[in-house]
């Protein structure tokens, strides 16, 4: 049914096809995707970059097809980014060079960015949005799904062994991984809880000062770098 191109900061993409329905995921700009469904104004689409799944406002993008190409139409948005924000580096160029330092100091550039669920850009982020955005920054792609990124790269034996910009997992009573962070060294991280925030972490789990307690616990650290 062909491909759609998202020419504005970012699209929700939708669990079903109204407006009220929930944001699961963003589609964002210079990105593209495949058109599965149409209905009532809306694609059900998958995308080309994490294969999320879902609906979006046809509004909001534009349909590739006929003569026009994607190459056509990223072209012709390539210099058209006065729209976007101050902190936006999705275009190829801006691909950041990878270091563990950078990817930290990335991370802290978002501090106090709101907790947005479904969120993948700094208008709003969720846990796994906030991963994703951060490696994105530097050419790593990333799953949307938490259970997904908890399968990427190896899991370290100890938490001691952790270095700035290995991914950290936790887990619920049930042992379902509900939350994930960027460690910044073997003392602390970086996670969207409420809003990008950095706290302690030990072999427990994230340590809350202001609950004054243990807010997650700790399943494993995995290093997706080396």
């Amino acid at each position: 049914m062909g491909k759609v191109y998202c020419n504005v900061a970012f699209t929700a993409i939708l669990e079903d096809h109204h407006q009220e329905s929930v944001m699961i995921s963003q589609l964002l700009f210079n990105e593209t995707a495949e058109i599965l469904e149409e209905k009532d104004g809306f694609y059900r689409i998958a995308s080309d970059d994490d294969e999320t799944e879902g609906w979006i406002d046809h509004k909001n993008v534009i349909k590739i097809s006929g003569a026009e190409t994607l190459e056509n139409i990223k072209e012709k948005f390539r210099n058209r980014s006065e729209f976007l924000p101050s902190f936006w580096s999705d275009l190829p160029e801006k691909i950041l060079s990878i270091s563990r330092e950078n990817i930290a100091k990335t991370a802290k550039s978002l501090v106090n960015t709101p907790y947005m669920y479904g969120g993948r850009s700094g208008f709003g982020l969720d846990a796994s949005g906030f991963v994703q955005f951060v490696f994105r920054q530097y050419g790593i792609k990333l799953p949307r799904t938490l259970s997904k990124q908890a399968e990427q790269g190896e899991a370290l034996f100890f938490a001691g062994e952790s270095n700035a910009g290995d991914l950290a997992f936790f887990e619920d009573e049930n042992g379902e991984i509900v939350h994930s962070g960027i460690m910044l060294n073997m003392y602390e991280i970086i996670h969207c809880y409420g809003k990008v925030r950095i706290d302690s972490v030990d072999s427990s789990g994230i340590f809350n000062k202001e609950l004054g307690r243990h807010s997650h616990r700790l399943r494993f650290i995995r290093n997706i770098l080396d």
